[in-house]
């Protein structure tokens, strides 16, 4: 369904069935039926969390990758291309995966753990009742798992324009939904929290902010 042209290159085909004619000077001419076939798509499996034990020094990285791998190009976040590398350092993770057709990102973190292979865990709610009956979810916290020693630790509330509202050193002193003496009404917050932790001979630093809604 085009006119005929003297390049033997058709561009932008879609997958399907095509006829294509061939004709000479003479105007003899031939056809062939041929079909055009979708590539499969391009799949990238990696895992959310990869845990570091407390009695290794590294953690590889591997992509679970499948489709149509043609061309296929790799770039991590720290600039490797490589298939497959390793890291000593514990935080966000991310991958791209590029074929001819697209580009595949996945994200991950990677986390410490102790020998037992339990993660390093830090637990933040992000909802809070200070009329709650179990006295654990009447005050916004984090919870440190117990396979870490706490050395320091600052946790900081602001409301949603940006005012600052809280703030402890104490982990078990937490924000009882309060803007001094006022007691605030449902709605959202926003929080960040830095700790120094000791753990497998360590020391760790961790970051993490977010958000938390008082209910009343």
């Amino acid at each position: 369904n085009t006119d005929f042209q003297t390049s033997p290159v058709f561009q932008s085909v879609e997958a399907g069935m095509y006829t294509i004619y061939v004709r000479d000077g003479h105007g003899c001419m031939v056809e062939k039926t041929t079909e055009v076939i979708q590539s499969p798509a391009l799949e990238v499996t990696f895992p959310d969390i990869l845990i570091l034990p407390c009695d290794s020094q590294k953690v590889s990285l591997t992509p679970i990758i499948s489709g149509d791998t043609t061309n296929l190009q790799m770039l991590w976040w720290n600039g490797a291309h490589t298939s497959t590398i390793s890291t000593e350092e514990t935080g966000p993770i991310w991958i791209e995966v590029a074929n001819q057709c697209e580009t595949i990102r996945r994200e991950g973190e990677v986390v410490w753990a102790d020998s037992d292979g339990n993660p390093v865990l830090v637990f933040i709610p992000n909802v809070f009742e200070p009329a709650a009956t179990l006295t654990e979810n009447q005050i916004f916290r984090p919870f440190f798992s117990k396979n870490l020693s706490l050395l320091s630790y600052r946790l900081e509330v602001f409301d949603r324009w940006g005012n600052f509202i809280f703030e402890s050193e104490i982990p078990e002193n937490g924000w009882q939904g309060k803007f001094g003496d006022t007691n605030t009404g449902t709605e959202v917050f926003v929080w960040q929290m830095w700790a120094q932790v000791s753990f497998c001979g360590r020391q760790i630093g961790i970051y993490k902010k977010g958000d938390v809604t008082v209910v009343r």
